[in-house]
C-alpha cells in the first residue's frame, strides 16, 4: 500500500468537489419546476453505466447510495465522490433551447470493521431544482414578461450498518436525516413604466427522518437476489412568501415588502425495489431491476395531495465485461466495460393527464489504479423525457457522470520484529 499515492487519490476527490460545489449550476429539466424537482441518480457510477443497477450489484470497491447491503466492506476503508453534468436539448411548441446542469452528485464514507461489518456514512441528493420559466403576454403598452426562476434541493445525510452473515447473506439498515431548502423567485416586468414590476420569493426549508433497509441474498457465487425499501418520509416544511407589493384590499391600498408564513407538513411515500444479478465465466455480469414508489399517496397535513401525482416504476437492465481480476495481467485487461438501458415515469404528469416517460442507453468505463485500490468510474446516458405528443416538453438529455473511489486500510496492527 502506497501511502503517498493514495493521499493523491484523496486529493483529488476534495478539489473534484471543490470545483464542482462553485463552478455554478446552470438551468436543468423543465421537469424539475414541478413539486420537490428531478429525482437524483441513486445507484453507483458503475450502476449507472449498466442502466442504472443499484438494487443487487456488488462492488467491493466502490460504493451505492440505492441499497446499502451491496456496500460490502472489502478490508478496506474507502471514499467516493459522485459528479454529475447534464445537457439538454428542448423543444415545445413555442420553440427550443438549451441548458445544462453541472453539480456534485453525492460523498460515501465506508469504515470496515474486519470482513464482515461496515459503517457507512454520507450525503447525497434525492430531488434537484433549477429551472428558468419565461412567458411573454399583453400587447402595446401592456405588454410584460413574466419569469420564473426556483433552485433548490432535498437531500439526505445517512449512516449505515451493515452486516455479512456466512458470506451468504448481506443485511444493512440506515438512518436518513433529510433536509432542503427551494427557493422560486416570481418576476413580472412591463413595457410601460407607469406599471409596477412585481418581485416575489417563495422560500421553504425542510427537515425530516426516515429509514432504508437492504439485503443481497447470495444463492450461488455466480446469482445473487437484492432487495431494497426506504420508509415513508415525514417533512416539516417552514416555508413563506415575501410580496414585493401586493394590493392590500379593494381600495387599491399597496404593502411593501410584506412576508407570509405558509408552514406546513409533507409526506412523501414508501419506496422499495428489487434485482437480479448473474455472473457467467468471472467475465460477464448481467442484471435486470425494479424500482417503485407510490406517490398517489403524497399528503400534506394529513390530507391527500396527489392531484397530479403517479405511482413510479422503473425497469433497469444491463451488463459489464471485465477481462480478468489476475494483477499481472495487462492493465487493459482490467478495465470494466458496461452496456444498459433503463426506462421509468416520473413521479408527475400536467393537468393529470398522461405519463411523462424518459428512457436511455447507457455506457460506462472504469479505470482502476494505485495498485487496484482506487478507481475512477465514468459513464454516459443518452436518451429522451417527454414527447410533445403527450407532454408539453420533449428533452433530449445526455447525462455524463463520474465517480472517484480512494481506497486504504485503517486500523491494521503491523507486527514488530
Amino acid at each position: 500500500m502506497s501511502f503517498f499515492s493514495n493521499k493523491i487519490a484523496f486529493l483529488l476527490i476534495m478539489l473534484l468537489i471543490l470545483f464542482f460545489t462553485f463552478s455554478g449550476t446552470k438551468a436543468s429539466s423543465f421537469y424539475s419546476s414541478k413539486y420537490f424537482g428531478q429525482e437524483s441518480a441513486l445507484a453507483s457510477t458503475q450502476g449507472i453505466g449498466m442502466g442504472g443497477l443499484g438494487i443487487a450489484l456488488i462492488d467491493h470497491s466502490g460504493t451505492n447510495f440505492l441499497n446499502p447491503a451491496t456496500v460490502v466492506p472489502g478490508g478496506m476503508t474507502r471514499l467516493s465522490a459522485h459528479f454529475i453534468s447534464e445537457s439538454i436539448s428542448m423543444k415545445n411548441e413555442a420553440g427550443s433551447g438549451h441548458s445544462n446542469y453541472l453539480n456534485a452528485n453525492g460523498l460515501q464514507l465506508v469504515i470496515p470493521f474486519g470482513d464482515n461489518i461496515a459503517l457507512s456514512t454520507g450525503l447525497a441528493p434525492l430531488f434537484i431544482a433549477a429551472y428558468d420559466v419565461r412567458e411573454k403576454g399583453g400587447s402595446g403598452t401592456e405588454a410584460f414578461e413574466g419569469l420564473i426562476h426556483g433552485k433548490g434541493s432535498l437531500n439526505k445525510l445517512f449512516m449505515s450498518f451493515f452486516g455479512n452473515i456466512r458470506n451468504k447473506l448481506y443485511l444493512a439498515g440506515s438512518f436518513n436525516y433529510n433536509f432542503g431548502k427551494y427557493d422560486e423567485q416570481w418576476k413580472v416586468t412591463f413595457v410601460n413604466s407607469l406599471y409596477k414590476n412585481t418581485s416575489d420569493i417563495n422560500r421553504v426549508n425542510y427537515r425530516g427522518t426516515n429509514f432504508t433497509i437492504g439485503l443481497v441474498y447470495n444463492f450461488t457465487d455466480r446469482l445473487r437476489l437484492g432487495a431494497t425499501l426506504t420508509t415513508p418520509m415525514t417533512l416539516d416544511a417552514e416555508a413563506n412568501t415575501t410580496f414585493n407589493f401586493r394590493i392590500k384590499n379593494a381600495d387599491d391600498e399597496y404593502e411593501w415588502g410584506k412576508t407570509e408564513d405558509n408552514d406546513y407538513t409533507a409526506k412523501l411515500p414508501l419506496a422499495w425495489g428489487t434485482g437480479i444479478t448473474y455472473q457467467l465465466k468471472k467475465k460477464w455480469t448481467f442484471g435486470i431491476e425494479y424500482y417503485t414508489q407510490s406517490w398517489e399517496n403524497y399528503e400534506v397535513n394529513g390530507h391527500s395531495a396527489a392531484n397530479d401525482l403517479k405511482t413510479t416504476h422503473r425497469i433497469s437492465m444491463g451488463c459489464q465485461y471485465k477481462h480478468t481480476t489476475d494483477p499481472f495481467e495487462r492493465y487493459y485487461k482490467h478495465i470494466p466495460v458496461r452496456f444498459g438501458f433503463y426506462y421509468r415515469n416520473l413521479y408527475f404528469s400536467y393537468q393529470n393527464t398522461n405519463d411523462i416517460i424518459e428512457y436511455a442507453g447507457t455506457i460506462g468505463l472504469g479505470f482502476p489504479f494505485y495498485f487496484y485500490q482506487c478507481r475512477l468510474d465514468l459513464a454516459l446516458a443518452v436518451g429522451k423525457r417527454g414527447s410533445l405528443e403527450k407532454n408539453p416538453v420533449e428533452e433530449q438529455i445526455v447525462n455524463f457522470m463520474m465517480t472517484i473511489t480512494g481506497g486504504e486500510k485503517w486500523f491494521v496492527r503491523h507486527r514488530k520484529n
